[in-house]
């Protein structure tokens, strides 16, 4: 039997884009005009997937979440994010995996009808009803302690992203890695060991990659949130906007590092839009009896 080369990822993690680098310039794959625009306009590298002259060699796929069984020749690349990843992994999977699109700014407005459209949300809605009954529309607060739990638990975060099928030969692409351009590089090298081929960059991966970041929803909301929680822990006064999952990040950030959980100012369905705000509920907090 043919050896297969396979990329297993979950939802948000990528795994389009690292199929389509790998064909050209690890696996020399040239069948397909790698100079088009490759990305959809919410940033998903899918164009490739409607195009007929498009034959990957490398491909990839949800196969651990499908709870697809390798052969033992399979040669499987497994695209693996930590922690500190969680907040890039969790908002692409939600706005954009599976090119089905979800209206985070407002998720609180009309929830059932948005979310039961989306079957990749099926079992964020079942945990809804369970919780809290079918309602039209649920609370920002409810919803954002959801989101909560996916940065803070293990079974209902990362646990979920990494819960891998057996396989005899795998290769680990750390997904930080996509967000370093030396890194990724890097990566790419380590890859084209496993698979005992070479890696051939050109100009064109280097503004590849670079689109990629730029448009990357889950990165620049990484880096927004960085920095905001740097104004908090210096006391500054800057005025924030922030969608629901990035204030279930700052929540979760702000539990580990000044001890503060439920933090009525932080719980409700108004949250703060000041930073100095913020920062004097984390400072001045005194845990109930």
């Amino acid at each position: 039997m043919l050896t297969q080369r396979r990329i297993d990822f979950f939802g948000g993690l990528h795994g389009n884009y690292l199929e389509l680098v790998v064909n050209f310039w690890i696996d020399q794959n040239s069948s397909y005009d790698i100079g088009l625009p490759q990305f959809d306009s919410q940033g998903a590298c899918h164009v490739k997937n409607h195009s007929d002259t498009y034959v990957p060699i490398t491909t990839c796929g949800h196969y651990s979440f499908g709870q697809h069984r390798f052969d033992s020749d399979d040669l499987v690349i497994r695209i693996v994010p930590k922690q500190q990843d969680m907040l890039i992994a969790v908002t692409n999977s939600f706005l954009r995996a599976g090119n089905q699109l979800l209206d985070i700014e407002n998720l609180h407005i009309n929830t059932y009808n948005k979310i039961s459209k989306l079957s990749k949300l099926s079992g964020f809605l079942q945990t809804l009803e369970r919780d809290h009954g079918r309602q039209d529309q649920y609370p920002r607060h409810v919803l954002r302690q959801y989101f909560y739990a996916m940065f803070d638990s293990y079974e209902h975060g990362l646990g979920m992203f990494t819960a891998w099928q057996p396989v005899r030969h795998w290769h680990d692409f750390e997904f930080r890695c996509f967000f370093d351009s030396c890194q990724f590089y890097q990566a790419l090298q380590q890859i084209a060991q496993f698979v005992n081929l070479d890696f051939r960059p050109t100009h064109r991966l280097a503004s590849l990659h670079q689109e990629f970041l730029q448009i990357n929803q889950g990165l620049a909301s990484e880096r927004k949130c960085l920095a905001v929680f740097e104004s908090i822990v210096a006391g500054q006064s800057t005025e924030i906007q922030l969608n629901i999952i990035e204030e279930a990040w700052l929540n979760y950030c702000i539990s580990r590092t000044f001890n503060v959980y439920n933090a009525v100012e932080l719980s409700q369905d108004s949250y703060p839009t000041n930073t100095k705000t913020i920062s004097e509920i984390c400072y001045n907090y005194i845990q109930p009896c």
